[in-house]
């Protein structure tokens, strides 16, 4: 068998793997991490003289991830990484979200950090999703 063939193989057969067990557990799934510059804000961040449509200052940057649940009372770790040359002055969630975020416990304060770990915790047999954002100057 070809090499292409077999790592072609191999991540078809991991990727089944992973949903399979993702969607057996019911526990919390983040998505990719996007990034915002120079667009209108979609969430107010705490702190930070950044409001829920404003434009993102020059030289600032919001990042995001969506995690969403089936329902299940898994928890999951969620890593924020900001670019080279930016820290972080910020965390927010979007309004309404079923799920909520938290440092977790013994994890250092993220500000003045480039990467940082929140902890999505899902109400007990709630299904939704949240948008965590990291914001940065």
């Amino acid at each position: 068998m070809s090499r292409i063939i077999r790592t072609t193989v191999t991540a078809a057969v991991t990727m089944a793997v992973l949903a399979g067990t993702a969607g057996a557990a019911g526990g919390p799934v983040a998505g990719p991490q996007r990034t915002f510059t120079g667009t209108r804000a979609p969430v107010s961040v705490p702190g930070n003289h950044l409001h829920k449509g404003d434009r993102i200052p020059k030289g600032a940057v919001l990042i995001s991830r969506e995690v969403t649940s089936s329902g299940g009372s898994t928890r999951l770790r969620v890593v924020l990484t900001l670019p080279k040359g930016k820290r972080f002055t910020g965390l927010a969630q979007n309004e309404g979200a079923e799920l909520s975020i938290q440092l977790p416990e013994g994890e250092p304060s993220y500000v003045g950090r480039r990467r940082t770990t929140v902890l999505v915790v899902p109400r007990k047999g709630h299904a939704g999703s949240v948008t965590v954002y990291g914001y940065a100057r």
